[in-house]
């Protein structure tokens, strides 16, 4: 059976390139996962309510929503419909996911630079270890 560690033992540290990239591939490959990971992770923020009056995005935002009951909730939206602020809540909230979707859009495209950086890395690394096969 082929060792390759033997073999790039023999050759010198030029027999070690397949093993460097292939290495660095993994290493790519590995943090385009997390990244990747980060993206998909749900950033909450806070559920509790901390004050008794509602805050601007508690009736449009999940997280803070499973915190308050029902009939609070209908309370208050009743209450942000005649006082006119409703909006004042889906803005803020629109300007939340915002700053969430611009973050997530960042992990997403470095993940994608490492994957792409890890397929190269692999491919090199695979055609080093062919040619070097060949020379052998």
């Amino acid at each position: 059976m082929f060792n390759i560690m033997d073999w790039a033992a023999r050759g010198g540290l030029a027999r070690a390139v397949p093993e460097i990239l292939l290495t660095l591939a993994v290493v790519c490959l590995f943090l385009a996962g997390f990244q990747a990971g980060r993206v998909i992770y749900p950033r909450l923020g806070a559920g509790d309510r901390t004050t008794p009056d509602i805050a601007t995005g508690d009736l449009v935002f999940f997280g803070r929503l499973r915190s308050i009951a029902p009939q609070e909730i209908a309370s208050d939206l009743r209450k942000a419909i005649a006082e006119g602020t409703l909006a004042d809540q889906y803005v803020e909230q629109v300007h939340v996911n915002a700053d969430v979707a611009w973050t997530k859009y960042g992990l997403l495209s470095r993940a994608l630079g490492f994957l792409a950086t890890g397929a190269i890395l692999a491919l090199l690394g695979i055609g080093s270890w062919v040619l070097m096969r060949l020379l052998d």
